[in-house]
């Protein structure tokens, strides 16, 4: 059944898989990336740069500003992609709606920046990635409905005050070891239509704010001190 679905989507167009970014790779996709509105890049080794670019602009009619969907994997045990996530121009993105860095390290790259530009994202995900700082252009991300920053278990991230913005969240996933800029606490009070959080942590989070969450749903939550402050 998952090969049917799968061939049928590909019939349909609905998404163009590439699974190494490599020239043999490239010359085997005979999809016209112009009509291709989800791309999933699955980045090994060896790869060059302009191999990069010439996927994404495999065709002269492809216009990026299409694309809707696009999923960056990296394969287990690889070496970094710093440079390859410098080839990726994602301000040229505009209808992006789902963006998925997966495995990265992302510590220095320009790239993270660059995402606050994507104001139509709905969903972000920097699962398993490495990343010590979220940039304060997450904050203009309005339409996110899913914010997925579960980074590598022992990487701890600084978060500047801006996740109380996105208004429309529905489902936060917080790093497992994170604080706020400025030593204050990561604020989570608007979130109203919040439905899944995850790594609540009590020593950098204000437990007052729960009574906020009113469609909450689903919460893990780490508690550090006294835990008198969650009775009532």
């Amino acid at each position: 059944m998952l090969d049917l679905c799968l061939h049928k989507a590909k019939q349909e167009i609905f998404f163009e898989v590439i699974r190494s970014c490599q020239r043999n790779e490239i010359n085997k996709s005979s999809t016209p990336f112009g009509n291709i509105r989800r791309l999933s890049m699955n980045v090994g080794g060896g790869y060059q740069s302009e191999d990069v670019m010439a996927v994404l602009l495999k065709n002269a009619d492809m216009h990026l500003g299409y694309l809707k969907s696009l999923l960056l994997l990296k394969l287990p045990r690889r070496l970094e992609f710093v440079e390859f996530l410098e080839s990726i121009k994602l301000k040229l993105f505009l209808l992006l709606r789902v963006l998925r860095f997966d495995g990265f390290d992302l510590r220095e790259s320009k790239c993270v920046g660059e995402v606050g530009k994507l104001t139509s994202l709905q969903y972000l995900s920097f699962r398993d990635c490495r990343l010590n700082n979220l940039p304060l252009s997450l904050g203009e991300l309005l339409y996110l409905q899913t914010l997925d920053l579960r980074v590598v278990i022992d990487q701890m991230v600084t978060t500047p005050n801006i996740i109380w913005k996105l208004k429309r969240l529905r489902h936060l996933y917080l790093p497992s070891k994170f604080n706020a800029r400025e030593d204050d606490k990561l604020r989570l009070d608007s979130l109203v239509n919040l439905e899944t959080l995850e790594n609540f942590d009590t020593s950098a989070c204000s437990t007052t704010d729960l009574l906020f969450l009113t469609s909450l749903r689903n919460l893990t939550a780490s508690v550090k001190g006294n835990a008198k402050s969650l009775q009532g």
